[in-house]
């Protein structure tokens, strides 16, 4: 069944309509996402050059904010990874269950004021 209604939405969407989608996933879901881990990634880099008490404060206001809201897009935004004509990727999935769990452990030891990274 959910074959059928894959080939049937194929068939129907033209060109301009699938665009539309793809455009939206990216402005949407995708883009805010990617630019919140770039950002944390240039943030992470330096902070081995900081004292441990600037560091720590940076990884609250900064890398674990962009956490959070990458979870609130994830949680509000997440029919934006599914395509009307194409089957949901697993990987696709996975990975965002991956993701979730590693912030969630990441986030857990902060609060215990474990400075420990989760595996």
């Amino acid at each position: 069944m959910e074959a059928f209604k894959v080939s049937e939405a194929r068939r129907s969407l033209t060109d301009s309509a699938k665009i539309a989608i793809i455009d939206k996933q990216l402005t949407d879901f995708y883009w805010p996402i990617v630019f919140r881990i770039k950002k944390d990634n240039v943030v992470w880099k330096r902070l081995k050059d900081l004292n441990k008490r600037l560091a720590r404060e940076i990884e609250q206001q900064v890398i674990l904010a962009n956490h959070r809201e990458i979870l609130k897009i994830i949680d509000e935004r997440a029919q934006a990874i599914f395509n009307p004509w194409k089957p949901v990727q697993p990987a696709l999935i996975d990975a965002i269950k991956h993701y979730e769990w590693h912030v969630a452990v990441y986030m857990a030891l902060r609060a215990i004021g474990d400075q420990r990274m989760p595996g």
